[in-house]
């Protein structure tokens, strides 16, 4: 299996070896039906005694995380976060949250969470966002076009913080912001220089290569200055 298992830092006995593999989970990297390693193998990993490691395993089956399996190794068996996708998604299709309010929660948070990236991010990360930055380049004649093009690069950024929360519902996202459900709202989105709003999004790339968190969230809030969705009643209200 192409998991990699690292040791725990010292914390508490078997809730370090618990964070560990619930954390693998919940981020996807260990996925419904994929095998943990033995017992005695894990006891290697986390340089934790036998006890220490069943007490693990057994609260993270009553957590419904993993099952264990009598004369083989326990098996992941968690998939909760499908579901809190699916009502993200529900939510997002059904318009039951207003665009401009969306819009306002990501002009306020990504901020701080582009922090994360800048620390976290690895060179599978930065190889997608380039290739992501490569496609939004091609259609920089179309505000539309480039705005379906951007949230998956944003997406990235989000999913490159290694937090799952995160990378569901900025999934969501790219998955919303199609051209189609685009379409209708082409009065709404205002890109004020598209030339310079690639610019500022190939900087945060290097930002990013280069670990600086400073910069990234400069960067980052002067997308959302540059990018606005303005609503048409009363003269417009804008994201930035």
């Amino acid at each position: 299996m192409a998991t990699v298992f690292t040791p725990v830092e010292t914390k508490r006995v078997y809730d370090a070896v618990y964070d560990r593999i619930e954390n693998k989970i919940l981020s996807g990297e260990l996925k419904p039906g994929d095998k943990l390693p033995s017992e005695r193998e894990l006891m290697k990993i986390y340089g934790r005694s036998h006890p220490t490691i069943r007490e693990a395993l057994r609260m993270l089956e009553v957590a419904g995380y993993i099952r264990v399996i009598p004369g083989s190794c326990a098996e992941v068996c968690y998939s909760g976060t499908d579901r809190f996708e699916e009502s993200i998604s529900e939510l997002l299709q059904m318009r039951r949250v207003p665009l401009v309010d969306l819009c306002d929660f990501m002009s306020m948070t990504e901020p701080e969470f582009i922090r994360w990236t800048a620390k976290k991010r690895t060179w599978e990360d930065l190889l997608v966002m380039e290739e992501l930055l490569e496609e939004m380049r091609k259609v920089q004649d179309d505000e539309i076009l480039y705005t379906t093009r951007m949230f998956p690069y944003h997406s990235q950024l989000m999913k490159a913080t290694h937090n799952p929360l995160l990378n569901i519902f900025w999934k969501c996202m790219a998955d919303f912001w199609t051209e189609e459900s685009l379409s209708g709202h082409r009065g709404n989105i205002v890109i004020h220089d598209i030339s310079k709003l690639h610019q500022i999004h190939e900087d945060l790339l290097v930002a990013i290569k280069n670990s600086d968190e400073k910069r990234a969230h400069e960067l980052i809030v002067d997308c959302s200055k540059t990018w606005v969705y303005v609503l048409s009643e009363e003269g417009g209200m804008d994201n930035g």
